[in-house]
């Protein structure tokens, strides 16, 4: 009985100990006069507009062989002189998804509404290169601004990253 006891009370240890919240990441933000974002300060953050991006945050790699950082990006166009409305925002989407993703596979398209402003969330799977990946999208249409976030992530290591991936795209404020 003694034996059975001390290995329970060993057990409701070991439980107690990895059951503890990781400690929690520090957040940064990242401010202009059209948008806000937030995530977390072990992300990278990278203003050079590489291809054509207000910015591209970078997660660490997982290891040391990782070689796929994933990412949240954001594309911004005046879209004021095409007067597109966010269903053919959409329609467009779909078709540049079908076209410049091998293997494109829409999970999700849906309009949905945050703090009052209606934005288009897209979910879909698809390769890039070598690249096995799953994606979260933002569309948001203020003032005649197209804002285009866009979460990325291998797939095998979309689990790992989502709920931080989400956080980001969910932190983004049009202002």
């Amino acid at each position: 009985m003694k034996k059975l006891t001390i290995l329970l009370v060993g057990f409701l240890a070991f439980q107690f100990v990895f059951a503890q919240d990781a400690p929690e990441i520090t957040q940064q933000k990242h401010e202009t006069e059209n948008f806000a974002i937030t995530f977390p300060s072990d992300w990278t953050l990278d203003q050079s507009r590489t291809m054509n991006t207000e910015f591209i945050l970078f997660s660490p790699l997982n290891n040391p062989v990782d070689v796929f950082r994933e990412n949240v990006n954001l594309l911004m166009t005046d879209m004021s002189e095409y007067n597109m409305t966010m269903d053919d925002i959409v329609k467009l989407s779909e078709e540049q998804i079908a076209t410049l993703i091998t293997e494109a596979k829409v999970i999700q398209s849906v309009r949905r509404q945050k703090d009052g402003m209606e934005y288009h969330f897209f979910e879909y799977t698809g390769k890039q290169g070598t690249y096995n990946l799953r994606f979260l999208q933002h569309f948001y249409l203020k003032n005649g601004m197209g804002y285009v976030l866009t979460f990325s992530a291998e797939t095998k290591s979309f689990a790992d990253f989502e709920k931080t991936g989400n956080s980001i795209l969910n932190s983004f404020k049009v202002k």
